[in-house]
């Protein structure tokens, strides 16, 4: 592989721009098939990095990465065809690229606090975006926005460090507002690949 992950340099998180800049450079390089294919089987025979790696109702994850004190998880993100608008930030700042596909993305405003009193009359939509192949943006973790993905859509994902412990979504044709919370061993086990 000609690409080296120990090589990486520290990301800033705190300077979104700089990060976009940084991030976007290295995911055009892992972008390479033949480098991809090394991570994914890199990944496979890692227990450690397989152990990372995350089944969930809207998409599977990949972890190629984990350097989190460096501000690095690095991740292909697989989306499938049960996709439906639901708002939500992160409880970290990341960077994606996408590799295949398109993501349909509508960004938020807020009125009032996040919280499990939060209805749908407080939110509405301030951006709408689609994003092809290629696309790379940045968003920070406290970022209200919702992404819908074309068929088999593939990204690449560089994660930053957590921010907070748990992450708002709320499902937009139903109101039911709930938390995804940080990675517990209770919770990844009921989500690990197997």
């Amino acid at each position: 592989m000609a690409f080296d992950l120990k090589k990486l340099p520290r990301l800033n998180w705190a300077d979104l721009d700089e990060t976009n800049k940084v991030c976007e450079g290295i995911l055009t390089a892992l972008s390479d098939r033949a480098v991809l294919r090394t991570l994914v089987e890199r990944t496979e025979n890692d227990p450690e990095l397989f152990g990372l790696c995350e089944i969930h109702e809207l998409d599977d994850k990949i972890v190629l990465h984990n350097d989190l004190e460096n501000g690095y998880r690095i991740r292909i993100r697989l989306a499938n065809d049960k996709q439906y608008e639901r708002a939500h930030n992160h409880r970290f700042s990341f960077t994606t690229r996408i590799l295949h596909g398109t993501y349909y993305q509508r960004w938020y405003e807020v009125k009032g606090t996040l919280d499990e009193n939060t209805t749908l009359n407080d939110i509405s939509p301030v951006c709408i975006r689609e994003e092809p192949a290629g696309s790379v943006f940045t968003i920070d973790h406290d970022t209200i926005h919702s992404t819908q993905t074309s068929k088999d859509t593939i990204s690449l994902v560089i994660c930053g460090p957590a921010m907070k412990d748990k992450a708002f979504i709320i499902r937009m044709d139903n109101g039911s507002v709930w938390y995804k919370v940080g990675k517990t061993l209770k919770r990844r086990s009921g989500r690990r690949m197997c």
